[in-house]
């Protein structure tokens, strides 16, 4: 079962630019207060790090200038919730007085895949589909990307020594993926989401093509 840790982290040895930096996004920080750093991470080993103070895995400003946990790191079975968790200790953070780096661009692209039919024998995909049976006005894979979504389908449809590349949704777009869904993606094919908003733009893009008669599934 996947799981995703959010972790705060003391911060130490800033630069005076970066400082004065995080002071101006947070002007009623109190000076008194941690300099605090909050992420989120997929890996276990990173987090077992850095209950040792090791912060040697972590790249950028955390890795840099963590000095020490500020809270144990919590864990989550969903992506979706430890995303809505940091977002949450984030404002509670700010609230309380502490200035917080953070690092949620706003880079994300919601794209549709048009799938062959053959997709429906997947048991997964049904699953998705509840009790509904064919026929769909058509079938449609929903996802999220910080890539192009061109070339995200690139990577789904590529092979990597022989086989379905790792990051390819094996067992849906890879062997049924017949091409972007352009016509059905114009109406927001330009927007860009953080990552939360992206993933809950997929659930709800999903729901609404479902209420419009095609069948769809997402991660």
């Amino acid at each position: 079962m996947a799981a995703y840790w959010v972790v705060v982290f003391r911060l130490a040895d800033l630069s005076k630019k970066r400082l004065k930096r995080l002071s101006d996004l947070h002007p009623n920080a109190s000076k008194e207060k941690a300099v605090l750093g909050i992420t989120w991470t997929a890996k276990e080993d990173k987090i077992q790090a850095a209950v040792n103070d090791d912060y040697s895995s972590w790249s950028g400003v955390i890795g840099n200038h963590a000095s020490s946990l500020f809270m144990s790191p919590k864990k989550f079975t969903s992506k979706v919730s430890a995303l809505r968790y940091k977002l949450k200790c984030l404002q509670n953070l700010q609230k309380s007085g502490h200035c917080v780096f953070h690092h949620d661009p706003q880079n994300h692209h919601v794209y549709l895949v048009r799938l062959d039919p053959a997709v429906w024998k997947v048991p997964s995909f049904q699953k998705q589909n509840g009790d509904r049976e064919p026929p769909f006005k058509g079938y449609l894979y929903v996802g999220q990307t910080s890539k192009h979504p061109d070339d995200r389908f690139m990577i789904h449809k590529a092979k990597k020594n022989g086989k379905p590349h790792p990051d390819s949704s094996k067992k849906i777009v890879h062997p049924h993926g017949l091409g972007l869904e352009k016509n059905l993606m114009s109406m927001y094919a330009n927007s860009q989401y953080t990552l939360l908003d992206s993933l809950l733009k997929e659930r709800e893009l999903a729901t609404l093509l479902k209420g419009q008669g095609y069948a769809t599934y997402y991660n």
